[in-house]
């Protein structure tokens, strides 16, 4: 089976019983039933490193935009308001500290891209050795300290069980007050519950989203009435260059 959304559960796999090959049309694969693949010996691949370029790029932009207020520059003059403060204070980014949660081969792009724009790197990732760090990259000892000390996070994990909705409460608790999140992995990190909370509380100055647990995003979404938001489509990924090397990938896992 060669998929993107579908969802390979253990239904489909008992109805397969000649199955040898689940191979996704992405980096992800929380959408296959791993578990269900490896009781019945069939292999499982992804493409784990066809846009690491595009996504860490869309990242530092979402960052960038939000710090920034480029989107809310643009509603501010379509709506006739022409005023450098017309929506609000900014920081200097070379002021600032980015944090990134996880530095697998995204996070390290990000890290490498960012590392002229803003004044620190730090970084949060228990499955890397200290030698796996870029010298330039610092190491956070848990997630309360990376938010404790960071002006934005990027968030580059996986998602799975011991990161679902790892940005929540606790973690919103120990953020610097003003922090800017952006989120280019999996929407499901994110509890939107408590990341609404922490707008409201004006614990985050704002947040870029380019991924949701729920997608599209309903019409009536509070998500979308919040103008401290920066929104995008399933799209970090994407670039005519990477979606060639996306499906070429995936076609040839099974060799």
């Amino acid at each position: 089976i060669l998929l993107q959304y579908a969802p390979i559960t253990a239904a489909v796999i008992d109805a397969l019983p000649t199955l040898g090959i689940v191979s996704r049309i992405g980096a992800g694969f929380d959408t296959v039933d791993t578990n269900a693949c490896e009781a019945h010996g069939v292999w499982v691949a992804n493409s784990p490193d066809y846009g690491v370029a595009e996504v860490a790029t869309h990242a530092l932009a979402l960052a960038l935009a939000s710090l920034r207020n480029v989107v809310r520059y643009h509603d501010d003059v379509r709506a006739g308001r022409w005023h450098y403060l017309s929506s609000g204070p900014l920081r200097r980014p070379s002021e600032l500290t980015l944090g990134i949660v996880g530095l697998g081969r995204i996070g390290k792009r990000m890290a490498h891209v960012s590392r002229n724009v803003v004044k620190r790197v730090v970084a949060y990732d228990p499955h890397l050795i200290d030698g796996d760090f870029p010298a330039y990259v610092e190491r956070a000892g848990s997630l309360g300290e990376l938010a404790a000390q960071s002006d934005i996070v990027s968030l580059h994990t996986p998602l799975d069980a011991t990161t679902r909705g790892l940005i929540g409460a606790p973690f919103f608790a120990a953020t610097k007050r003003g922090l800017t999140l952006v989120n280019t992995s999996r929407g499901g990190v994110v509890d939107n519950a408590d990341l609404l909370a922490a707008l409201d509380a004006g614990i985050l100055r704002g947040a870029a989203l380019d991924v949701l647990a729920e997608e599209p995003v309903p019409r009536d979404s509070p998500l979308l009435t919040y103008s401290r938001f920066i929104l995008t489509p399933p799209a970090a990924f994407y670039s005519i260059e990477a979606e060639k090397d996306l499906r070429r990938q995936a076609a040839r896992s099974h060799v």
